[in-house]
């Protein structure tokens, strides 16, 4: 959803407690999930034909298996304002750092638990990281939780469907642009083999050119 529904996070651990110990919901709970799926259906029918099918069925098992364990375990309900330490916010504020570039650094943290074989020593080193910057910029628990879906997923689908929106997105965008940087080269190269068949006094008149005419497009 582009607007999607805030997540009930007291109805939800409430409903997974009873779950955890096999009991019924009382009748006021069950009005309460009735609530949410009714605001749920309504923002469907809000957005109609604009909502795209991205994950399978079999996606959503895993993440409903999941959430039941994860809203008692876990801080679930991150927003944006709590992704981000005090300390991490003051970097950010002051420009010492950028969200792009503190993505970058939690990919490539998780991505080297990849070289351990032992889990203790994954959640080890990672925990590690986090008193240091960069990592020390992220909130603990949000850090904790990416870190037990990593080593449960990996850079899977369920890995990004279980984060929060706000993370997921700015991680998404971040992925998408590492794996964009060998064409974005080739296509730089290929600029360069081309503009050196072009007389220096040129070249950058060329570039200017091309600019502006990419510029007019937008």
């Amino acid at each position: 959803m582009k607007q999607p529904v805030k997540l009930n996070r007291q109805l939800l651990k409430r409903l997974a407690s009873f779950k955890q110990v096999d009991l019924p919901i009382y009748t006021v709970d069950f009005q309460l999930v009735l609530r949410e799926i009714a605001l749920v259906n309504k923002q469907l029918h809000v957005e109609g034909n604009q909502l795209k099918q991205i994950y399978q069925r079999e996606h959503f098992e895993a993440f409903a298996q999941d959430l039941a364990q994860d809203i008692l375990t876990f801080d679930f309900n991150y927003d944006s304002k709590r992704i981000f330490s005090a300390q991490g916010k003051k970097y950010l504020k002051n420009h010492s750092f950028t969200r792009e570039k503190l993505m970058s650094e939690l990919i490539e943290r998780l991505r080297q638990l990849d070289g351990f074989e032992d889990i203790s020593q994954k959640r080890t080193t990672f925990q590690t990281q986090t008193l240091h910057l960069p990592l020390a910029m992220f909130e603990e628990n949000c850090l904790a939780y990416v870190l037990e879906k990593y080593l449960q997923y990996g850079f899977r689908l369920n890995f990004f469907i279980s984060l929060p929106r706000s993370l997921r997105m700015a991680m998404q965008k971040t992925l998408k642009a590492q794996k964009a940087i060998p064409t974005v080269q080739s296509y730089a190269q290929g600029l360069q083999v081309h503009l050196n068949q072009i007389p220096k006094g040129y070249q950058k008149m060329v570039l200017e050119s091309l600019l502006r005419d990419l510029a007019a497009r937008e």
